[in-house]
Order: structure tokens, then sequence, then C-alpha cells
């Protein structure tokens, strides 16, 4: 094996299927990293996920069939390399709008803003720093977002991504595991040297991680949004919080997150509702009481709300909890 290459061990490989918008299962979706989960348009949530840990190696591979808003911290001691693929041209990638399939990079720590497109596949790549450097990539120390690589270099990841998404599937096995391991491990060294070929020539070309005003204004009102779940909040505080008018906080939740600080506020505490509903013990708890702790004061637009969105009552929700 060349001395470059990172450490792979026997791949640990897990699939799964959700038929729902599961936040706890989704908030987990990239191997230690921190993220939180909106569902932004109504309908049944599907998705397929996929993961790979392999020595100090691991893969996540997602597929959604809705648009969805991720966001929190990527892993604190490994570098992500992602790629996102949607036939969709509304995904938007920390700021930066995204196009069919494109690469990106994190770098450990680094915060992760997307709003994904409807029908989206993506894979995360985590590598150790060390292993990058070996290979000849050195990424700046702070690094989010959006890199530009070339079609056929874009390309290359995209089709290896998902050789590898189909060799770790269960039906892959077969009668013979080890040699679907092997073939696991093979094509996790190939992907990592595909995007080794790729980054250095995007890195040069600069990195795409918006850090305006609108981001800035999306982000200060978020941060008041999730700290005061329970209160009345009207647009008007969210705008105070973020230090804008209402049309400019408008303008940058629409640009950023496709869709107004109105709609995005009650699709946020809907999905604070669904996480209370789905985890609390139903014999000590009230669909009620949850939608007064999200800040839904209304029961019969809560609920109205609710099913819209998720195609299913409160009552539904809470009844799948022992």
């Amino acid at each position: 094996m060349d001395s470059s290459s990172p450490s792979l061990g026997p791949p640990v490989i897990t699939t799964a299927h959700l038929e729902a918008f599961l936040p706890a299962a989704m908030d987990s979706t990239v191997d230690q990293g921190r993220l939180e989960h909106i569902q932004l348009a109504p309908g049944r949530f599907s998705a397929d996920l996929v993961r790979i840990h392999s020595g100090t190696t691991r893969f996540d591979w997602g597929n959604y069939n809705l648009p969805v808003h991720a966001h929190g911290d990527m892993p604190a001691d490994r570098i992500t390399l992602g790629l996102v693929q949607s036939a969709h041209g509304d995904g938007i990638l920390n700021g930066r709008g995204l196009q069919h399939a494109q690469l990106a990079l994190y770098t450990e720590g680094s915060e992760l803003d997307y709003r994904l497109a409807t029908q989206t596949r993506w894979s995360a790549l985590q590598v150790d720093r060390a292993t990058l450097d070996r290979l000849g990539v050195h990424c700046p120390p702070r690094q989010c977002g959006i890199v530009t690589a070339t079609p056929a270099a874009t390309s290359r990841v995209a089709q290896l991504s998902e050789l590898l998404v189909a060799a770790a599937s269960p039906t892959a096995a077969g009668d013979d595991p080890s040699g679907r391991d092997f073939s696991v491990q093979g094509m996790l060294q190939g992907l990592l040297a595909a995007y080794a070929t790729a980054l250095p020539q995007a890195l040069a070309a600069g990195s795409h991680c918006a850090t305006g005003r609108q981001r800035l204004a999306v982000s200060r009102a978020r941060d008041f949004l999730h700290g005061h779940f329970n209160e009345a909040i009207r647009v008007t505080d969210l705008c105070a919080a973020a230090g804008t008018s209402v049309k400019t906080l408008e303008r940058a939740f629409v640009t950023l997150l496709g869709v107004t600080p109105q709609r995005y506020l009650m699709l946020a505490r809907l999905s604070h509702a669904r996480r209370m509903l789905l985890t609390q013990d139903r014999a000590e708890t009230t669909v009620a009481a949850v939608a007064y702790a999200s800040g839904c004061f209304h029961l019969s637009r809560f609920s109205r709300e609710y099913i819209a969105l998720f195609g299913e009552r409160p009552s539904s929700t809470l009844a799948r909890t022992g």
C-alpha cells in the first residue's frame, strides 16, 4: 500500500431507509458532525443513507426526496470532502447556489449551512489533515463550501461515489462478504485519489465560503429563534436580533434558504415539535404541551400546518413513542 494512503481496516457498513422525517436520525447523517435539519417542503419525506467506517476513513452518503435545511458544525478532527448532486438548481451551500454536481470542502469544525434541493444526493468523505498533506493537498485552516473543480474531475468523483454506494449495499455481499469488503476498501482508496487529483487546482481557484451581511443576518435571526422557541416570536423580533429591516431580512432568507423568515419560523417550530413528539414519552406529555413548548399557541393551526408538512397528525407521531 502507498505510504500516503490512509489506514484502512475492515469496513463497517450501515445502511438505512427512512420513510418519514426523523430529526434525530437526520442529525447524525455526517459522522461526528453536529447538524440540525428542518424539512422545507410539504410531503412524505424519504431518505436512503449509507455509512462506511474503514480505519481512520469515514464515508457518508444520502439521498433525499424533499428539500431540507441542514445547519451545524462539521467534524472537529477531520477534513470533509463533499459532493452534492441534484437535477434541480435551487440548492444553496454556505451562501452559494449549486448547479448539478459540485465538490465541497470543509476543514475541521467548520460550519455547514446547506439548503438541499429536491432529489439531492450527497456524500462526505472524511480524512485527517496529515493524509491529505501526504497526498499533496494542502488545505487552508478555514475552508467551507464549494470548490470549483473541472467537470471531468467532478464527474470522476461522482462516478466513484455511486460505485462505492452500490458496492456497500447488503445485496452486494452475496455469499462472499470478504470480497465485498475488499472491493469497498479499494473504492475508498480510488475515491480519495480522485479528490487528491481534483482539489489542488480547485483550491488554487479560491474558496466560495460566503461571509457577507446576508449570512450574518440569517445566522443572528436563527440563533435568536432557537433560543426563544417557547415564546411568541414575531418577524420584527427576528429583525431586531439580526439588526436589519424586514425587507432586508426577507431578501436574505429567500436568497440563502429559499423561504421567507415567516415561513422559516413556522417550519423550524414544526420540526422542533416533531423532534419532541418522537422523543417524549406519550404517557408523560400531550400534543398541546409540545405545541406550546415549540411556540405554537393556536392548536388548530398547529395541527393543520403539521399535517400539511409531514403528512400525519401530531397525535400519530406521538403514538410512535413508548
